[in-house]
């Protein structure tokens, strides 16, 4: 609401459908079906193509605005939602969903016996989840990072590398590398 209601009727193509996408998961249909009838005004005959302004004025085939108004038909009518499948990470194949409150992550392979195990720590309350093969772990949508699980202690067996010790297989040059998850804002995004 307090978006829209700053905007200007004159606003570019994109910016009805979005609105539409956000009143659609927030299940007001009326308000959604009429920003998302707003965008059609963006359409130019005889093509169809969208222009960025409803006057015709702007950008003409004017893309953005198109994808704009696809992404509130596909992802807001329907409820579809992003998922990232392939992801590779030390050795690791990951899976990713998202929904409004939820991740979902999942190890789908391991390049080999070498590959460590992953765990998810969530912040800021630092609970840490294993990610085994095969094995969906979801949790609630907060900042945190996907790391190497922490070694056993030195001297201990390691299941990761059976036989051998962390001290054997740790290189102590070698920094971490993380998979950031973005914070709970559904605009930030994954980074590797």
């Amino acid at each position: 609401e307090i978006y829209e209601a700053v905007t200007s009727p004159q606003g570019p193509a994109m910016t009805w459908s979005m609105f539409a996408v956000g009143w659609m998961e927030l299940k007001d249909t009326v308000r959604a079906r009429s920003l998302l009838d707003r965008s059609f005004a963006n359409m130019a005959e005889p093509f169809k193509v969208w222009t960025e302004n409803a006057d015709g004025s702007g950008a003409v085939n004017f893309l953005t605005g198109m994808g704009g108004f696809l992404q509130a038909v596909v992802f807001g009518c329907t409820g579809f939602r992003v998922s990232v499948s392939g992801i590779f990470y030390q050795g690791n194949k990951l899976n990713f969903s998202f929904s409004e409150d939820s991740v979902t992550v999942e190890v789908t392979a391991r390049a080999g016996p070498w590959a460590p195990h992953l765990e998810a720590e969530l912040w800021p309350s630092q609970s840490r989840l294993s990610l085994l093969p095969g094995h969906k772990v979801s949790f609630p949508r907060s900042a945190g990072r996907i790391q190497r699980s922490p070694p056993k202690l030195p001297g201990s067996s390691s299941s990761e590398f059976p036989g051998r010790t962390f001290s054997d297989v740790r290189d102590p040059l070698q920094s971490p590398v993380w998979v950031t998850l973005g914070s709970s804002s559904p605009t930030e995004s994954l980074t590797v």
